[in-house]
């Protein structure tokens, strides 16, 4: 069974339409049955989530996240820092814990990004979520030993042509040759890819 997070568009969307082409049963978590950035929501949906899996092997994808706002600092709504967070780094950690406490045989995908390891003007609230959960990785990955995991991997699908990608190109204040100069990936093709990555995983 494959449970992955941000489905509603881009890669999320394109990787849940790879494995429903592979005939592989999966559990869809986006803003329509799950607000990521409501920490509130979490104990009710983590006890559905356990008797939709019952006794099935596991693969979660943790696809969702979020830019937050891009621009100074100082301008930055503080509900903004909070929502941005929870999106990308807490709710991440939660279903970790979660996963952690099954008897299920699992294994986790994070999708990260360059920017994860990487310092960009304006962009620091997105890149330091996501550089603390591909560290934090780092160290679950030593704990794995007596459990149920079959792996914890990091996994950098580089730039796609996505909305967020389109997003910052807009930004007043994200003005990076380098990055606007790139040639965007199709997520169609990002996700056949990690379809084979995640295949060669499989014990």
């Amino acid at each position: 069974m494959y449970i992955i997070t941000g489905t509603t568009r881009g890669l999320g969307k394109e990787i849940e339409t790879t494995l429903l082409a592979n005939n592989k049963n999966v559990i869809t978590v986006n803003r329509e049955n799950l607000d990521l950035s409501n920490l509130d929501q979490f104990p009710l949906y983590i006890e559905s989530l356990k008797k939709n899996i019952n006794n099935k092997d596991i693969v979660f994808i943790n696809n969702a996240a979020v830019l937050g706002d891009v621009s100074p600092f100082s301008n930055i709504d503080r509900q903004n820092i909070v929502d941005t967070i929870n999106i990308n780094l807490v709710s991440p950690l939660l279903f970790l814990n979660f996963l952690f406490s099954l008897k299920n045989k699992w294994m986790y995908i994070n999708i990260t990004s360059g920017a994860a390891h990487s310092t960009n003007k304006y962009l620091g609230l997105y890149s330091v979520t996501k550089s603390s959960l591909k560290q934090y990785l780092d160290f679950l990955n030593i704990e794995i030993e007596d459990t149920n995991c079959v792996g914890l991997y990091n996994y950098d699908p580089k730039i796609m042509n996505t909305d967020m990608n389109k997003k910052l190109k807009r930004n007043l204040f994200f003005n990076n040759k380098k990055f606007n100069s790139f040639i965007a990936k199709d997520p169609s093709s990002t996700s056949k890819d990690l379809f084979d990555f995640i295949q060669s995983k499989i014990p």
